[in-house]
């Protein structure tokens, strides 16, 4: 019966007339027409166009289609329209684009992507923030119904959307069985496009430990067939040994800054300081309590560190340093306490300021040294290297404080704490 229908093209728009006529949707009437003539008499773009066009009331079953415009295809279309459409698209819908298909995936992923910052954090379940302004928040599929915004319809896909008119933010909820492998997918699909500009990849620790750990473990598997590019990388209460697992995912050549922040855990730094990403970075800023020694700290050109021991012999690798290094600018030490007799001895300094001294190093090398209450500066002369858009040149000395002015007598009001009695006594009566 299907071949005979299929070689009959009256017959076969009757047979869509009739589901028009029946008042059912598109979807179920393309269904019954594979079911009742075949899945390969008509594609679903033919039954859209005579069933749209019966609907309207045009019963015209012998009508010609060749007199018709072709319709415009996407492969078509001028490249610089293409990537126009693209630019104007959302991260979310740019996602969803690259699973359609291989070619569609192609175009977006040769597309230029400029991001200030892609944060991953887990203060819920799975959340990717794209320039501070994107968040997609991936959670588990018993979660679909649950929305902290009541008042917006959920979609059968599990997706929802809340849309910040003040500062041009938006959520978007994405529902997933096995949520953790989708999130790191889609991130992936971004970060392996080679013209993706990246300026800083931030990590956050939270309150979900397991779907962390989980992350992780997947990136890292998941991340070694495409390596990214980051100018810098930022952890947030994370353990060096986690980041340990995450700076491999990043190109060592290119990735120029490494950042602690608030607290990391810091055990397993060994697997950490033998990564060539740590070997090959220039910035490193741990301003934290860290247990690191300091000569894995001393090939960055520029680095502030809190260390929890700073004894005489890492002053003197210090200067081994300074006597030695080609590319070193800047160091922002914190010492507690600070001893500021044990760094002289270890300089070979002598001079009467308690607080400043230059160093020469052997090749007549120049280091302006400035001793805080805690912190130690450390400067090459003439090192102009910004760090966090500032001159390194402004960090070694503090702003001095003002002389307090001078004060006089008469530039007192003085208050005496005796209640005051009132001219007229005789209103006063003895007890």
């Amino acid at each position: 019966m299907s071949v005979v229908l299929g070689e009959n093209e009256l017959v076969i728009r009757g047979c869509i007339l009739y589901e028009v006529l029946n008042k059912k949707p598109i979807q179920e009437s393309y269904e019954n027409f594979c079911r009742n003539v075949g899945n390969d008499v008509m594609s679903y773009n033919d039954f859209d166009f005579w069933f749209y066009r019966f609907y309207n009331g045009n019963h015209d079953l012998h009508y010609d289609r060749s007199a018709d415009p072709a319709s415009p295809l996407l492969s078509n279309m001028p490249l610089n329209i293409i990537d126009e459409v693209l630019n104007r698209m959302e991260i979310l819908n740019l996602l969803v684009l690259m699973k359609v298909s291989r070619n569609f995936r192609k175009v977006v992923q040769n597309m230029k992507m400029v991001f200030d910052c892609i944060e991953v954090d887990f203060d819920e379940h799975l959340a990717i923030t794209y320039n501070s302004r994107h968040k997609i928040k991936y959670r588990p599929n018993d979660t679909a119904q649950y929305s902290p915004f009541r008042q917006e319809p959920t979609c059968t896909c599990g997706r929802r959307i809340r849309t910040s008119d003040e500062d041009n933010r938006k959520e978007f909820f994405v529902t997933d069985e096995d949520y953790i492998e989708l999130g790191v997918k889609d991130l992936k699909l971004i970060m392996e496009n080679q013209n993706v500009q990246l300026k800083k990849f931030q990590f956050s620790n939270g309150s979900n430990q397991d779907t962390q750990k989980k992350f992780i473990d997947r990136a890292e598997i998941a991340f070694k067939s495409a390596k990214s590019s980051t100018r810098t990388v930022e952890a947030h209460y994370n353990s060096l040994a986690e980041i340990a697992q995450l700076l491999p995912i990043f190109h060592a050549g290119k990735l120029e800054e490494i950042n602690f922040k608030q607290g990391a855990r810091t055990d397993g730094y060994e697997q950490l300081v033998g990564l060539e990403q740590w070997k090959n970075a220039r910035k490193f800023d741990g301003f934290w309590s860290l247990n690191v020694p300091i000569e894995h700290c001393l090939h960055f050109e520029c680095f502030k560190d809190h260390f929890v021991r700073f004894k005489e012999e890492d002053a003197m690798k210090l200067r081994y340093m300074l006597d030695r290094s080609t590319n070193f600018g800047y160091a922002e030490i914190t010492i507690d306490p600070m001893n500021v007799s044990l760094l002289k001895r270890a300089f070979d300094v002598n001079n009467d300021n308690k607080f400043e001294f230059v160093y020469q190093s052997p090749d007549n090398g120049s280091f302006e040294v400035h001793c805080a209450l805690r912190v130690l500066y450390i400067t090459k002369s003439g090192y102009k290297f910004k760090y966090n858009n500032k001159s390194a040149s402004t960090f070694y000395k503090p702003p001095p404080i003002p002389a307090p002015p001078a004060l006089f007598l008469r530039d007192y009001q003085f208050f005496d704490p005796r209640p005051r009695m009132p001219t007229d006594r005789s209103r006063y009566r003895p007890f």
